[in-house]
C-alpha cells in the first residue's frame, strides 16, 4: 500500500532531515496517537514475516472436590491466528523553494501529514480489508451479530446496543467500545431511554476519556467515530445502510509489527527537490471473533 503526495515547496534548513532514525521514532509515536484502532488491539513484535499467535478456544473447568476426592482433569483448547506482514509507505516531494519562502514549521507539518496518512491507511484496512492487506472485522467475523430489518434496514435503537452487549456477555466478553460513522452518531445522539434520558453521554473538555479517543459513552461503552466505516452498503431495497461495530479491546484484534517505521531522505539533483519516504511492515488479525459484534444494516 503506497501513499504518494507532492508539495510545491520545501526543505528543512535546521537539520531535521539529517536524523531520519530519530524522526522515524517520533513519527511512529505520532502515527500511533493518530490511529484510533491500534490502541484497541493487542500489539506484538513479529520475529518473522508470518507469525502465529495462540488463542484459547475453550477454557479449563474447575470442580468441587470432596475430602481426599480425585480432582478431575481439565485441559485448555488452543487455536491460532495468522499474522502476515504487509508494507505500508508514504512519500512526499518537497522543493527547495518552500524552505526559503515558508513561514511555518515545514517538518512539523510534514510529520503530521505523513503520520495521518499512515494511521488512516492502517485503520481503513482493519475496518474494511478484504484480505489483500489485512482481513477486516467484517470479513473475519464468524461470531456475533445484531441484525436490523434485513434487506430494508432499520434505524438504530437503544435495544440494538443492549442486544449487542448481551451477545458478548453470553460468550464471556465485556464489550467496552462501539465504533460508528459520524452520520450514524448523529442519529444516536437523539436516542433516549424509557425515562426520556439520552443514552449517549458526550464527554466535555478536560475529560480523561477524551485522551483515549472516546467522545462519549453508550450504556457504559466508550464511543468512537470513524469515517472509514462505510455508509453506502446497498441492499436489494435500494437503501444505503451502515453498520456499527462493538468490541472488547485487547481481545478483538492483534496488531503485529514486523518492521518498525523507517524513514529515508534523498536529494534529486534533476529537479532540485528533496524526497521523504517512510514505511513499515505490519499485520493485523482478529483474535477472538466473539469479541466483536456487528450491528448490521442500519438505515
Amino acid at each position: 500500500m503506497d501513499l504518494n503526495k507532492a508539495l510545491s515547496e520545501g526543505t528543512n534548513n535546521k537539520g531535521g532531515y539529517s536524523v531520519p532514525d530519530i524522526w522515524a521514532k517520533k513519527l511512529y509515536d505520532l502515527m500511533q496517537e493518530k490511529s484510533k484502532l491500534i490502541p484497541l488491539c493487542e500489539v506484538i513484535n513479529m520475529t518473522s514475516d508470518v507469525w502465529y499467535a495462540p488463542t484459547v478456544t475453550a477454557g479449563s473447568t474447575a470442580y468441587w472436590v470432596a475430602e481426599l476426592g480425585t480432582i478431575t482433569n481439565s485441559d485448555l483448547t488452543f487455536g491460532q491466528v495468522t499474522l502476515t506482514a504487509k508494507k505500508v509507505a508514504a512519500k512526499i516531494q518537497l522543493s527547495t523553494e518552500l524552505d526559503e519562502d515558508s513561514l511555518v514549521d515545514i517538518m512539523k507539518l510534514v510529520s503530521n501529514q505523513m503520520a495521518t496518512d499512515l494511521a488512516l491507511a492502517v485503520d481503513s484496512e482493519i475496518l474494511n480489508g478484504t484480505g489483500g492487506q489485512f482481513t477486516s472485522y467484517w470479513r473475519t467475523i464468524a461470531g456475533n451479530t445484531v441484525s436490523a430489518d434485513g434487506a430494508t434496514g432499520d434505524d438504530i435503537t437503544v435495544a440494538k446496543f443492549s442486544n449487542a452487549q448481551y451477545e458478548g456477555q453470553v460468550d464471556y466478553f465485556n464489550y467496552d467500545w462501539t465504533i460508528m460513522h459520524p452520520r450514524c452518531l448523529r442519529d444516536v445522539r437523539n436516542l433516549t431511554d424509557a425515562n426520556a434520558r439520552p443514552i449517549f453521554n458526550q464527554e466535555t473538555f478536560g475529560s480523561p476519556l477524551l485522551k483515549t479517543g472516546a467522545i462519549g459513552t453508550i450504556l457504559g461503552m466508550k464511543v468512537m467515530e470513524h469515517t472509514s466505516i462505510p455508509i453506502t452498503i446497498t441492499k436489494s431495497s435500494g437503501y444505503t445502510l451502515t453498520d456499527v461495530i462493538v468490541v472488547q479491546s485487547k481481545k478483538c484484534g492483534i496488531f503485529g509489527k514486523r518492521r518498525g517505521l523507517t524513514a529515508h531522505k534523498f536529494y534529486d539533483i534533476d529537479d532540485d527537490s528533496w524526497y521523504l519516504q517512510v514505511n513499515m511492515r505490519v499485520a493485523f488479525a482478529v483474535a477472538y471473533p466473539n469479541a466483536i459484534c456487528i450491528i448490521k444494516d442500519i438505515k
